[in-house]
């Protein structure tokens, strides 16, 4: 493991996982510690904690469940919401678990309609989460979409992407509206799509806007200052 300090432009070595993992999240804490879920090559059950100020990993509450290729948000709470995921080759679950900051402890949440990996989860400015697309099993691309409540404990179905995808980027606008953005549609998931939509909350509704320049799945989108 290396992390990057911003002073001098340089990378330096710091503590190592535990166990080795890909396919994984990782969330800040408000205390700064940097939370890692699930991943490996075969799902793997732990959590880990890195402090940036010891510089070493210990391991945190386990989730009820090996995952990867889930989804996981740390809420204004301070909680973190972790969701799907691929427990193994062919099968995604359904399962979401709310990460109590607080207390130190995991707790069931509200399961979500379908087992679903590959899914993008984006904190609206209502409080509320919409959960878009994914992939189900044997790598099939999936067009659902939910609102998650973390107030009333609840997951409900919205309107369908136009088109399936699944790791695609998902970003919050200064409008509030989210720009899905890519992601790839077809069964094993080898081809990419430039297709960009636009969810309106108010509405909850979804607009097709100008494609991408180039097709791409897995990537990452980012909201610049401008």
């Amino acid at each position: 493991m290396e992390k990057y300090e911003s002073a001098t432009g340089q990378w330096i070595p710091t503590g190592s996982l535990a166990a080795a993992r890909h396919g994984h999240t990782a969330v800040l804490r408000p205390n700064g510690q940097v939370q890692v879920v699930g991943g490996g090559g075969a799902a793997v059950t732990s959590t880990e904690l890195y402090s940036p100020t010891t510089g070493l990993w210990t391991n945190g509450s386990a989730p009820a469940g090996a995952r990867r290729a889930h989804t996981a948000t740390l809420m204004p709470s301070g909680d973190t919401i972790i969701l799907g995921g691929a427990i193994d080759s062919g099968t995604a679950t359904s399962v979401v678990e709310l990460h109590e900051y607080a207390v130190g402890s995991i707790r069931p949440g509200p399961t979500m309609p379908r087992g679903a990996a590959g899914r993008q989860f984006t904190l609206l400015r209502d409080g509320t989460v919409l959960l878009s697309g994914g992939h189900a099993l044997v790598q099939a691309p999936i067009a659902n979409c939910e609102i998650f409540d973390p107030v009333a404990g609840k997951i409900t179905a919205i309107s369908a992407l136009p088109f399936p995808r699944a790791f695609h980027s998902s970003t919050l606008l200064p409008d509030g509206r989210v720009m899905i953005a890519g992601g790839y549609v077809n069964v094993g998931m080898s081809q990419q799509t430039d297709q960009v939509l636009l969810y309106d909350p108010v509405g909850r509704t979804w607009t097709v806007a100008p494609p991408m320049p180039e097709r791409r799945g897995g990537h990452f989108a980012m909201l610049l200052p401008s």
